[in-house]
């Protein structure tokens, strides 16, 4: 509970005349008060407000909006306002025409739009009379003759198929259409899986196959001996390597000192003496020769 609310003190004994009177003096100028002067009338607020408006209006600070006003040959036509027919997912039944209305002449809006909404309370109690008693009504567009015809019970699994099939062919996105029939609860256990089935792939060891199986008690005394040569080994030819080629020209420039030849390949260019060097040089400048005089002769 809320604590006790304390008064006002009077301290001492007041005078009720003197309070009434002090009271009257603050009130004096704001309650009851006679006009300062009595042959002069304020004007009001709203009167104020409707004098700036009028002197804007005259300065022409402010525009009237005026409404477009639409010319008198256009009519309403309800044909022009109807967009393409759209096939919803399990729709057999063939749609109705919709009524065509056209604003006749002189006509006002508001009285076509009522004779519009009649034209709708009659398509939409049509319909609920053939859901009742399951019947279709036809209507003669020249003639305006009505006539009924009982409806044909279709098979509901063949309803569903159709409206799947419908599906599938308005089916746009990502999903797939596998993943579009499940419910949410399905789908995101699917997600989860995919997730755990990636996130293993990912840590699986690639080398886990090639793992030997090691039967109890089995004791090795000695590595494997790898007796099957590597893919195309044999097939190798020791002349297929620089050098070992029987050229054209190896025979025509082979030298005498074929030792010669046979340590210089062993010892780099730089760490020859120059006489050796100048010697490789000439022989290098022979050879270039010899291939051009060969170029030369084909």
């Amino acid at each position: 509970m809320g604590g006790k609310i304390k008064g006002k003190k009077h301290h001492g004994v007041k005078d009720p005349f003197k309070q009434q009177a002090r009271r009257n003096a603050e009130l004096k100028n704001k309650i009851n008060a006679a006009p300062a002067v009595i042959d002069f009338q304020e004007v009001p607020r709203s009167a104020e407000h409707l004098l700036k408006i009028t002197e804007a209006f005259k300065n022409g600070s402010i525009k009237k909006k005026r409404k477009k006003k639409r010319s008198k040959n256009t009519l309403i036509d309800t044909n022009t306002l109807i967009g393409k027919d759209i096939k919803l997912p399990g729709m057999t039944k063939a749609e109705k025409p919709v009524p065509s209305l056209v604003q006749y002449p002189g006509e006002s809006d508001n009285h076509f739009l009522y004779r519009l909404g009649n034209a709708c309370h009659e398509v939409i109690q049509e319909t609920k009379f053939e859901n009742k008693y399951g019947v279709n009504v036809i209507r003669d567009p020249l003639t305006g003759n009505i006539s009924l015809e009982k409806k044909t019970k279709e098979n509901p699994d063949d309803i569903r198929k159709q409206s799947f099939r419908s599906r599938d062919k308005e089916h746009v996105g990502s999903k797939t259409l596998d993943e579009s029939r499940l419910s949410k609860k399905e789908r995101r256990k699917q997600k989860l899986k995919e997730a755990k089935k990636a996130k293993l792939e990912k840590h699986k060891d690639e080398f886990e196959k090639f793992k030997d199986e090691v039967k109890f008690g089995e004791t090795v005394h000695a590595p494997p001996i790898l007796k099957a040569l590597p893919r195309k080994a044999g097939a190798r030819d020791e002349t297929v390597k620089p050098g070992r080629k029987n050229l054209l020209l190896k025979s025509a420039l082979q030298t005498k000192n074929e030792s010669f030849s046979s340590v210089t390949k062993k010892i780099k260019r730089r760490d020859l003496p120059a006489a050796t060097r100048r010697q490789l040089e000439l022989q290098r400048i022979r050879v270039v020769e010899a291939y051009r005089t060969m170029k030369a002769q084909k």
